[in-house]
């Protein structure tokens, strides 16, 4: 394995490394996904029943036993009960931003490494083919390259 790693010269280490990175990223963006993708129909109503009794100590162990964004969002949506429809909405407007902000965490580095990997790629390509005609260059008896 080394060996390989040896041959791919200088461009193959930040080409592993970027390999691993974005493998992470999507990993973890494939859970988060995941989660996000429970039915949360069962979660609202579940609220909405014991918002109705006015049980709001149940309300947060519920939500905060559920890692999806609609939990969190209603969650902090909690903290502003009680306010007018305006303030109440914009504050989950500002919530509900805050968790797409959670959502495109890490994208900026999925796209840095979108954009250099191939490049690395060709700089290694065009490296090995400088290398190739270093070679052909000093072989004797070979015609002028």
């Amino acid at each position: 394995m080394l060996d390989v790693l040896k041959q791919g010269g200088v461009t193959i280490i930040p080409l592993v490394i970027f390999s691993i990175v974005s493998l992470a990223i999507s990993i973890e963006k494939f859970i988060y996904l995941k989660q996000a993708k429970i039915n949360n129909y069962n979660l609202i109503n579940k609220v909405r029943v014991k918002l109705d009794d006015n049980k709001l100590q149940e309300i947060k162990s519920i939500l905060e036993e559920k890692k999806t964004p609609i939990a969190g969002m209603l969650l902090d949506g909690l903290n502003y009960l009680g306010q007018d429809k305006t303030e109440l909405r914009q504050n989950l407007q500002l919530i509900g931003n805050n968790q797409v902000k959670e959502l495109e965490k890490r994208l900026n580095a999925l796209n840095f490494i979108a954009s250099v990997a191939p490049l690395l790629g060709l700089l290694g390509t065009v490296l090995g083919i400088i290398d190739s005609f270093n070679i052909l260059a000093t072989a004797q008896g070979v015609a002028n390259p």
